[in-house]
Parts: C-alpha cells; structure tokens; sequence
C-alpha cells in the first residue's frame, strides 16, 4: 500500500500525535519547574478538594500502576507503540475518527516512553478525587481507548467500505487509499459538472 501516506487519516494519526506529545512534554517541564523537588510549591490548589496539581516521579504505568518496573515498561510501551501501528495500518485508513483515537494513544505512548527512557520515571502533576495522579499522555491515552471502544462496540459498520463512500463503481476494498482517492475524483468531477 504504497499510497497509504496520502490518506487524510495518516495526516490525522500524526497531526493529533504531535499534538499530544508536545502538549505532554511541554506541561511536564511546566510541572517540574514549578512544583518539582526544587521549586518549593508542593501543590497548587486549582479547584479545592477536587483539582490540584502536585508534582509525582512516577515509576509504575498510567495512574501509578506497577509501581518500580522502568525497564519492563520500557518494552511494554514499546511493544504498545509497535502494536497501535500494526493495527492503525490494518484497521483505520477508513476512519477519521479512529485515526483520531489512535492518535491520541499513540501520542501518550511515545509521551511517557520520553520520559521513562530519558528520566528512568514518568511526571504526573494532575491530582484528582478519581484517579491517581495524572499526565496528559495518560490523559491520551485514556480518551483514545474509549473513543475506539466506543467506535469498535456501537459502530459496527465503521470499517466497511460499501457503507462508508459514496461511489460503488470506482471501490477496490482491497485498498482504502484507493477507495478514498476515487471518492474524492467522483466528487471533484461533480463538482465540474454543476459549473
């Protein structure tokens, strides 16, 4: 599928990465210098008994899990990092949206796997009544899996091709990038005909 780049849910995949780890690595150089061992502001109170931001070095997974197993998490996020390309390149060149969800957990893979690989922990800083301390790369990951859940459990015919374009002689449902390259040539030429 040599084409696959030019699908709009690449461009989508990547731009909401980015998204996510700059936003991830940016709040947490924030976090260390303002609330860090160094900073002597232990925790900022944002909205009282609710949200507070308290600087953590953590060295489990998401939400503080598996506490002290850096290097067995390093491969593991690895092996998540490796696993949600597979599936992107198998399952998501016909959804926006799931490009969307894999973004957003491709991005909190690769912002944690930063940090673990360059701190030897993760930073989390966000404090609240329901979960253990936080990052936005948690945060990613979180949103991610429950958009793909919801798109995988309630939208059945998400990744059928017959429903998702709109043109039935020009699909090929063995190529994605074609079918969306035809759909966009039915559309422009339609377009020319009505001027």
């Amino acid at each position: 599928m040599t084409n696959s780049w030019k699908s709009p849910s690449v461009a989508i995949l990547l731009a909401v990465t980015s998204v996510i780890v700059v936003a991830d690595q940016i709040t947490k150089v924030i976090a260390a210098d303002e609330l860090g061992p160094d900073a002597g502001l232990p925790t900022v109170t944002v909205i009282p008994g609710f949200l507070d931001f308290r600087y953590v070095e953590n060295t489990g997974a998401a939400f503080g899990i598996f506490q002290d197993s850096t290097t067995i998490l390093i491969f593991v996020s690895i092996g998540v990092v490796a696993l949600l390309a597979f599936l992107f390149w198998k399952l998501i060149l016909f959804s926006r949206l799931l490009a969307v969800a894999f973004g957003l957990q491709f991005g909190g893979a690769i912002g944690n796997l930063i940090d673990r690989i360059r701190l030897g922990y993760v930073v989390d800083f966000v404090d609240g009544p329901i979960f253990p301390v936080w990052n936005i790369a948690d945060a990613g990951i979180t949103v991610g899996v429950t958009i793909l859940a919801v798109v995988l459990l309630l939208l059945p015919d998400w990744s059928d091709p017959e429903r998702s374009f709109s043109s039935p002689a020009s699909r090929r449902e063995d190529d994605p990038v074609a079918v969306l390259e035809a759909t966009d040539a039915s559309e422009q030429s339609a377009q020319e005909s009505r001027s």
